[in-house]
């Protein structure tokens, strides 16, 4: 069995060290990887009909399952039982969809779907039923009613590709496992394929997500810091050197990657045009910023995107830095702020 240690390194150990960024360093990240997908438990909703008026019955029921009712808004299959989706219209007949079956090989009537209805597909991904047809989701499901049907096989904490400690599972798909003989907290589907990284490294979906492929200066400076880790160089509390030199050697030379910290090389990309808000994702080689707080000594952090949700990183006493760190783990690490923004060079 693999010994993925540095997937499931606990925050509560190290939190507690004094960090800055440049100057210190910061807390260790748990190196697991954010997922988009919708963590699944047990449902099944009574008392349903479609807008046809035909029963559906408990037993076809599931968390995130969706159909249209007689009032004319999709309602979904929640713990709580049937929930009306806000905004949601449908029974007019702008969406039919055929060809559909659910994760358990049953057919899809497409006489019941209508746009919005949702189904758990075969390949463990949530599918909508739209004008142009179904379309994938990428969130995670099961209609039996666990993460995907998968169970994690190392007692180790992480994220594991479906063909790595995960048995029932996808290889196309990227789980975050809390322990051995347990589901999968949540799922990710990887449109490019999932990784198996080496011993001590999250696994990770592969190219460049749904955030765009990296130019060849991303690329470039990607491959230096990767080189860099691998020799064993982790630039201990150096986040802005790190992330300089890298496009650097990439023969990028930004000058707002300058000055005494992460943070004020921030204030000088914040006044750059080409700033993006933090929404939720970032492209790969964009720099990504952190704020500063108590945890990175006041100083903020900064990494390299791999439009994967994970940051190339450099590292601090007691953690040697990564290629792919979860960025939702950094910003835990960040007294558990969110990132500021991006800027690519």
């Amino acid at each position: 069995m693999k010994n993925k240690w540095m997937k499931g390194l606990a925050l509560s150990g190290i939190t507690s060290i004094a960090a800055a960024c440049g100057a210190t360093g910061e807390g260790s990240p748990e190196e697991s990887v954010e997922s988009t997908a919708e963590a699944v438990s047990a449902c099944a909703c009574a008392n349903g009909a479609d807008q046809r008026g035909t029963p559906i019955p408990a037993s076809a029921t599931y968390c995130g399952f969706r159909v249209c009712g007689g009032d004319h808004k999709d309602y979904e299959c929640t713990g709580s039982g049937w929930s009306a989706v806000a905004g949601s219209s449908c029974g007019y007949g702008a969406c039919r969809c055929t060809g559909g079956s659910d994760d358990q090989g049953r057919p899809i009537d497409p006489s019941a779907t209508e746009c919005g209805y949702r189904v758990c597909g075969g390949d463990h991904q949530f599918y909508t039923c739209q004008s142009s047809g179904w379309t994938g989701t990428g969130l995670s499901c099961s209609s039996s009613g666990s993460s995907s049907g998968a169970v994690c096989v190392s007692a180790q904490v992480g994220a594991y590709c479906g063909n790595d400690n995960v048995q029932n599972g996808v290889a196309s798909t990227l789980y975050q496992c809390p322990g051995a003989g347990q589901a999968p907290t949540s799922s990710q589907v990887c449109g490019n394929g999932c990784t198996v990284a080496p011993t001590g490294t999250a696994d990770f979906c592969a190219g460049g997500g749904t955030s765009g492929s990296c130019s060849a200066a991303g690329q470039a400076a990607l491959a230096w810091e990767a080189s860099q880790l691998a020799a064993g160089h982790s630039y201990s509390n150096l986040c802005l050197g790190f992330v300089e030199g890298a496009y650097h050697a990439a023969n990028v030379w930004p000058t707002w990657l300058s000055g005494v910290d992460a943070v004020a090389s921030m204030t000088q990309a914040e006044q750059r045009a080409g700033f993006v808000p933090w929404s939720g994702s970032c492209p790969c080689g964009a720099v990504i910023y952190w704020p500063a707080c108590s945890l990175n000594g006041n100083d903020g952090h900064v990494a390299i995107c791999n439009g994967d949700g994970t940051a190339s990183t450099s590292g601090w006493p007691g953690y040697a830095g990564a290629t792919h760190a979860s960025i939702a783990s950094l910003s835990s690490a960040e007294c558990g702020l969110p990132p500021v923004g991006y800027l690519v060079p």
